[in-house]
């Protein structure tokens, strides 16, 4: 997690200096061509060694493009880092600056063809080829990270990208409500639980990553959580809902992800929960509960 906050504060840092502040919109393309199927190995905001993914991972190595035209930041070389610049988790990697305060990091590469002294950097402009240089093991694909460095912010590169070919198959799994006294319940049709504050949780979606959950209570929203911008807030990469949420928080556990806080009151209570992906596609489940 140091490591990560370290890499993103780098970013911040080094993009402020050039100065990036024209408010014109990016229109950003796939930095390398994708299969059909299985595409991505990471996806943004899963739990990835207890830290919260800032990037997307793609499956296969292939030749990496430039997003966006943009500026050359950075080209780092993490088998000779003389520059002296921060232990770098990405291995081999590219940073290029665009308009708007955004800034793209290309990770995980097994070779560099950009040449260094190139200034501006066009859209498609070959930028190396993923391999296995970073810390993500065995997997060569490429880690893709965007930021925006105006408001220090972390994004899910999918929401601009173009359409994606795959679709995201998303479930609600194993529902469960923890009181304030860490005592668990199933939430099924005619449990019967005492009134109080819980922590609602589901089941991690499986090769994919939520867009955004939403629980009410008897019709009335009690919390929405988006997954799709990570912020550092002390020391730590958090999702906002009603507070902030760390990697401890979203997924205390490998079986559980946190989706809202809910106070149940005596009397019947109708729980729905809804799990929408990237395309806006939603599944909602219902639960009638007695509380005494």
């Amino acid at each position: 997690m140091k490591k990560t906050l370290l890499l993103l504060t780098a970013f911040f840092a080094v993009s402020a200096f050039f100065c990036i502040t024209p408010d014109t919109a990016s229109a950003f393309e796939w930095p390398q061509q994708i299969p059909e199927t299985n595409a991505f190995s990471d996806f943004f905001g899963e739990n990835r060694g207890q830290t919260l993914n800032t990037s997307l991972v793609f499956s296969e190595p292939q030749t990496v493009s430039a997003s966006e035209s943009g500026t050359l930041i950075m080209k780092f070389d993490a088998s000779n880092n003389e520059e002296g610049w921060f232990p770098s988790t990405l291995g081999n990697a590219v940073i290029l600056s665009h308009d708007n305060g955004m800034i793209t990091v290309y990770g995980n590469l097994d070779s560099i063809t950009i040449d260094e002294s190139a200034k501006g950097v066009s859209q498609g402009a070959e930028l190396g080829r993923s391999g296995q240089s970073g810390w993500n093991g065995s997997r060569k694909g490429l880690e893709f990270l965007v930021c925006d460095t105006k408001i220090n912010t972390t994004i899910n590169p999918l929401i601009l990208m173009p359409e994606v070919l795959e679709p995201f198959s998303i479930s609600i799994q194993n529902p469960v409500i923890y009181n304030r006294n860490g005592i668990a319940q199933p939430v099924e049709n005619g449990a019967r639980v005492s009134a109080d504050i819980y922590r609602l949780y589901i089941a991690p979606q499986t090769r994919t990553m939520t867009y955004k959950t939403t629980v009410s209570v008897n019709g009335s929203t009690a919390e929405t959580i988006l997954y799709n911008i990570l912020k550092p807030n002390n020391q730590e990469l958090v999702f906002s809902g009603k507070s902030n949420y760390c990697i401890h928080d979203i997924f205390p556990d490998s079986t559980r992800q946190f989706i809202g806080e809910i106070i149940l009151n005596g009397g019947q209570n109708l729980i729905s929960i809804t799990v929408t992906d990237l395309l806006g596609n939603e599944k909602t489940a219902t639960f009638t509960v007695d509380c005494r």
